[in-house]
């Protein structure tokens, strides 16, 4: 076997183990993943029930959303308060179903904190200036904007060892 078709071999060993992993990860998060793509437009709802389109949402809130939709009260709670104060503000006899989806979509996330910052930073990211960003990119981008992490500057700096004394 000449030197040649030695490295063709090593190179298409090494592609194919790649590729395998590459294959794996990519199910991984497809799995992982998956529920963020089938709740989307109930994220959408969620986000902004002022954008949907009542006859595209589910049947138990179209009446609720369009009721919503056309109040001018509504749509200053929208814009003045953050999104959890602003469903906490709906009516329970005239928005039941509105609320309980609001609260089934901020349950799915550790605190109505990160809820809020999530939705906040998605909106912020998917714009339309930003419309190269693929899933992968936001879901790194919304996992750095919702983790808390103060690093202790202080001791760093403290702990930090120097090598080289300044001339």
């Amino acid at each position: 076997m000449t030197r040649t078709q030695m490295r063709a071999k090593f190179y298409v060993t090494y592609v194919q183990k790649y590729l395998e992993l590459i294959k794996k990860m990519s199910e991984e998060f497809d799995h992982r993943f998956s529920d963020f793509r089938d709740h989307g437009r109930a994220f959408d709802l969620f986000q902004n029930p002022f954008l949907c389109v009542p006859e595209e949402e589910p049947a138990d809130v179209q009446f609720e959303l369009i009721d919503l939709q056309e109040s001018s009260e509504a749509r200053a709670a929208y814009r003045d308060k953050n999104l959890i104060e602003f469903y906490k503000g709906l009516s329970p006899s005239t928005f039941p179903a509105l609320r309980q989806h609001a609260i089934r979509m901020a349950s799915l996330f550790g605190s109505t904190y990160i809820c809020e910052k999530t939705f906040s930073t998605m909106a912020i990211n998917k714009s339309k200036l930003r419309s190269r960003l693929t899933d992968d990119h936001l879901n790194a981008v919304l996992r750095i904007a919702t983790t808390e992490m103060d690093p202790d500057i202080r001791g760093i700096v403290a702990n930090r060892k120097q090598h080289h004394r300044a001339h």
